[in-house]
C-alpha cells in the first residue's frame, strides 16, 4: 500500500473510495425523531406539552455506521436482524437509500425491530423512549446471519461488528465472525458496548470509550499513561491488534503493544455527541483500505468525528468536509509568522498536540519567483502546518558571494510570510538549517527534484523517525540566477 500523508490520502480516497466496500454486522436500530415546541406545562402532571411539527426517520446502531461509510463515498453492505412490523418496513426503505449500499435483513419473526424514539424541542432531548427486543437470537438464526455475512465478505476489505448489546451479536456469533473474517483474510474492527471484552476476542481494532473502558477493567482511565495501560493489558489479555480508545473532547489513543498516539479532536463547537464513535470506525475502517499507517488513519477518522459532533442528532461526515476541517486556518497577519526557533518550536508542540503533519524546507528565497511558488505549493500538500527555514543575508553571502541576496533577510521573510501555503517561517544564520531541522523535528522534509535525496541537509535525521523525504517537481526555466541574468541583458 502507498505512504499516504493525509492530504494525499483524502485526495486518493475521492478517486477511487467508491470501489472500496466495508461490510457492518450488528444490531441496527431505527433512529426517530419526533419534533416540536414546547410553549407550556400539561395541567395534568408537571411535565412539558410537546406540540407535535415533523417527524424524521434514521438509521442508529450498525446502521449509522453504515450510514456513514456511504456518505464517505464507500460502498457497504449492511447485516442485521429485525422483526416483522413497520418500523421494519421503515428500516428498509432507508437502508436501500444508495446504490452503493445494500441492506441484507435476517427477519425473526419473534423480534420487535429495535426503535429509539427521540422527542425534541428547540435542539434538546426531552425524553427517549425505547421499543425493541434484547434477548440473543437463537441458533437458527445466528446460522442465517453468518451465512449472509460470509458472502457479502466476497471482495470486501474489512468487517466492522457494531454491537449494541440488543442480542444480535451473541458470544457466538462474535467469535464465528472474528474467525470467518480472519479465514477470508479481512481486517476485524469492533465497537464494544459490553461490560466484558472476552467475545471480542482475537479482533484487529477494538473502539473502546471511556465509559466502556472503565466498565471493562474496573477503574476510569484519566491520564494518557492510564489508557497506554489500560489498552496494553486489553491487548495481551483478548490478542488485540490495537485499542482505539475515543475520548470525547480529548480525542483518541491509538494503543499498540509497542506504541501509543494521542490525537486530540478538531471541532470548533459540539452539537451532539450521538453517533460520533460510529462515524470514527466506519472512517478508520475505510481509511485502512487505502493505508496500512494505523495513526494517519486515526488521524483521519479523529477529523471525521470532529465533522459529525458540530451537527445535530445523528449525523455523518464527508470527504469534502473533512478536507475543509483539515484546510481550516486563522488567518494571521504575515508579521505574526515571522518567529525565532523557540517560538516555532512553541507553535510545532501545539499543532503536534493536535495531531497535525508537520513539514519543513528550507533556502535563499532571493527574488521569489513561480518556481519558489511550486515548491511550497507541493510541499504544502505533503503536511498539515509547513515551516520556511529561511538563510539569512550573512549564509546567502557565503553561498551566492557579497552581491547576494538582492532582498534583505527582512523582506524576504515578510514576503514568504504573506503566502497562505506558509505558517511559519524562521531565518536561520549557519551554513545549513541541520540544528533548526534537529529541533523541529519535522514529518516531511521537503526539497526540490534538483537534489539527490542523499545531498539534502538532514534526509538521514529524518528517516532515523519514520519521516518522509518528499522531492518537488521544478518549474523549467525558473529561478534566481535565471531572472538576474535576465536583468543585465
Amino acid at each position: 500500500m502507498p505512504n499516504y500523508d493525509l492530504r494525499t490520502l483524502i485526495a486518493d480516497m475521492k478517486k477511487s473510495v467508491s470501489t472500496h466496500r466495508i461490510v457492518v454486522v450488528g444490531d441496527v436500530i431505527l433512529d426517530r425523531y419526533i419534533s416540536g415546541a414546547v410553549n407550556r406545562v400539561s395541567p395534568e402532571a408537571p411535565i412539558a406539552v410537546l406540540k407535535h411539527q415533523e417527524q424524521e426517520d434514521t438509521l442508529g446502531g450498525a446502521g449509522n455506521v453504515y450510514n456513514n461509510l456511504l456518505a464517505l463515498g464507500a460502498q457497504s453492505s449492511l447485516i442485521g436482524v429485525q422483526g416483522r412490523d413497520r418500523e421494519a418496513d421503515a428500516l428498509t426503505a432507508i437502508a436501500n437509500h444508495s446504490a452503493r449500499g445494500r441492506y441484507i435483513a435476517i427477519t425473526d419473526p419473534a423480534r420487535k425491530t429495535s426503535l429509539k424514539v427521540r422527542f425534541v424541542s428547540s435542539g434538546q432531548q426531552l425524553l427517549r423512549l425505547d421499543n425493541e427486543s434484547t434477548e440473543n437470537i437463537d441458533l437458527s438464526i445466528e446460522n442465517l446471519l453468518i451465512e449472509a455475512v460470509e458472502r457479502a465478505l466476497q471482495g470486501a476489505q474489512a468487517l466492522i461488528l457494531s454491537d449494541y448489546q440488543k442480542g444480535v451479536l451473541t458470544d457466538s456469533a462474535l467469535q464465528r465472525l472474528i474467525e470467518l473474517a480472519h479465514h477470508y483474510k479481512k481486517l476485524v474492527l469492533v465497537d464494544p458496548k459490553r461490560e466484558q471484552f472476552h467475545a471480542y476476542r482475537g479482533a484487529d481494532y477494538i473502539t473502546p470509550n471511556r465509559k466502556e473502558l472503565a466498565a471493562t477493567l474496573g477503574s476510569e482511565p484519566k491520564t494518557n499513561e492510564d489508557f497506554e495501560k489500560f489498552g496494553r493489558k486489553l491487548i495481551t489479555e483478548h490478542q488485540f491488534g490495537a485499542v482505539l480508545a475515543t475520548r470525547g473532547e480529548s480525542g483518541v489513543s491509538l494503543i499498540t503493544s509497542k506504541q501509543a498516539q494521542h490525537l486530540q479532536p478538531k471541532a470548533r463547537r459540539v452539537y451532539d455527541v450521538v453517533g460520533a464513535g460510529d462515524s470514527f470506525i466506519a472512517a478508520f475502517a475505510l481509511a485502512r483500505s487505502f493505508t496500512e499507517n494505523d495513526e494517519l488513519c486515526a488521524h483521519f477518522a479523529n477529523l471525521a468525528a470532529s465533522v459529525v459532533v458540530a451537527k445535530r442528532n445523528t449525523a455523518t461526515s464527508t470527504l469534502e468536509e473533512i478536507l475543509d476541517l483539515v484546510a481550516q486556518r486563522i488567518v494571521r497577519r504575515p508579521r505574526s509568522k515571522i518567529s525565532d526557533l523557540d517560538t516555532v518550536l512553541s507553535k510545532t508542540q501545539q499543532w503536534r498536540h493536535e495531531g497535525e503533519i508537520i513539514g519543513y524546507t528550507n533556502g535563499c528565497f532571493d527574488l521569489l519567483h513561480t518556481g519558489h511558488i511550486a515548491l511550497i505549493g507541493q510541499a504544502r500538500t505533503h503536511c498539515d502546518r509547513l515551516i520556511v527555514g529561511l538563510n539569512s543575508d550573512e549564509s546567502v553571502r557565503l553561498l551566492k558571494g557579497e552581491k547576494r541576496p538582492i532582498q534583505p533577510q527582512e523582506d524576504r521573510a515578510m514576503i514568504l510570510a504573506a503566502l497562505a501555503d506558509v505558517d511559519a517561517v524562521c531565518i536561520f544564520n549557519a551554513a545549513t538549517p541541520i540544528d533548526m531541522i534537529t529541533a523541529i523535528r519535522p514529518d516531511v522534509l521537503i526539497k526540490g527534484k534538483d537534489y539527490q535525496e542523499k545531498d539534502i541537509v538532514g534526509h538521514d535525521l529524518v528517516q532515523s523517525y519514520g519521516g518522509r523525504i518528499v522531492l518537488a517537481e521544478l518549474v523549467a526555466g525558473r529561478g534566481t540566477t535565471r531572472l538576474l541574468e535576465k536583468a543585465s541583458q
